[in-house]
């Protein structure tokens, strides 16, 4: 079958093009440098990959402005200045003639290639350690990564904890910190996160380890206390309460008391439709669908509350059979509701205040 080039129209009735190349090199099991293109060890450790990003006729098709009664002007007179390097004002793109210079692909390769690098991933977090001691704690802690190299050289790290189970803290090439306070490992997941500027957010789960309240706060003592706090939140509500909050004419009477200090919680209703089944067998107009519900307050807990009290946003996923689709309704106290639909990730319509 005739093979047609990725920026060229296609004629004809059958005709094959290649709609993406990429190139995955694997680093050698001692870690002494990456293989050959194709080569494998036992290990199959991944070492970089390398997507194929611009061909000749691609830039010459698309990298110029047509000029009336004279030749296209080229956008990239000197491609290695713009494309190759890097530096700030550089793109990071490998060329190919690069490439096969210092071996990672075959000399047979086409030259004026461009390609994306992934970057690397090493076992250690210090860039001067020989492979032998990389090696060593590599297979002390399980093959998980430690540092990781951009395609600019910036590198970042990554901490695990005692039992190399879960991360503790991630460092950018700036020095910008995200530490895990907490790690809580019923669910094996983090609880209490600070972020670069060791602001706070905690996160509880129930006891089916989905996430029902956040708590956005402020920076640990003796600094002010701000923000909100998850102190005194029940993760774990009665039926009784759910149904008070779900059947109620107004939600809005309940969600005070089961937000309580927290910034956001997340009601579910997990047993709806059984329960509904179960009460009403035969008519299944009365059987209803599982959903949750969020409830995100307006006003820190540590701020003073407005004139007119606090406000607190309840959203209403509503699931469909439309392949996925769900609507969402959003509902501010005192608010009219308008045609608010949730597709595909996108809010449409709006909602207005009386």
């Amino acid at each position: 079958m005739p093979e047609v080039a990725y920026e060229a129209t296609a004629t004809g009735s059958q005709r094959r093009r290649p709609i993406e190349w990429l190139r995955t090199l694997y680093r050698r099991d001692n870690l002494g440098g990456l293989l050959t293109l194709g080569d494998l060890q036992p290990l199959a450790l991944p070492g970089e990959s390398y997507k194929l990003a611009f061909t000749p006729g691609l830039l010459a098709q698309v990298f110029q402005r047509p000029q009336q009664g004279q030749a296209a002007e080229p956008l990239l007179p000197d491609q290695a200045a713009v494309l190759g390097g890097q530096d700030g004002n550089r793109g990071g793109y490998l060329r190919s003639q690069t490439m096969k210079a210092d071996g990672r692909f075959p000399a047979t390769d086409a030259d004026d290639h461009w390609w994306i690098p992934s970057g690397q991933s090493f076992f250690t977090n210090d860039p001067l350690d020989a492979a032998a001691t990389e090696l060593a704690q590599a297979r002390q802690h399980f093959f998980l990564p430690r540092r990781y190299r951009d395609p600019f050289g910036q590198e970042a790290f990554v901490d695990f904890d005692a039992n190399d189970l879960l991360m503790t803290e991630t460092r950018d090439a700036l020095g910008n910190r995200v530490t895990v306070n907490v790690n809580d490992y019923r669910v094996l997941q983090p609880s209490l996160v600070s972020d670069p500027n060791r602001n706070r957010t905690e996160v509880a789960f129930d006891t089916l380890g989905m996430v029902v309240g956040t708590a956005v706060m402020g920076k640990p003592a003796p600094a002010p206390v701000e923000g909100d706090t998850l102190t005194g939140f029940v993760a774990d509500l009665t039926q009784a309460q759910l149904d008070g909050f779900f059947d109620a004419a107004d939600p809005h009477a309940t969600a005070a008391a089961l937000l309580k200090d927290a910034t956001t919680r997340i009601v579910y209703d997990l047993d709806r439709f059984w329960r509904s089944r179960d009460a009403n067998p035969d008519k299944p107009d009365k059987w209803e669908a599982p959903f949750a519900a969020t409830l995100a307050r307006e006003t820190h807990a540590s701020s003073p509350l407005p004139p007119q009290g606090l406000k607190i946003q309840l959203s209403f996923p509503i699931p469909t059979a439309l392949a996925g689709r769900s609507r969402k309704r959003y509902k501010p106290k005192k608010a009219r509701f308008r045609c608010v639909m949730v597709t595909a990730g996108f809010l449409l319509g709006r909602i207005t205040s009386p």
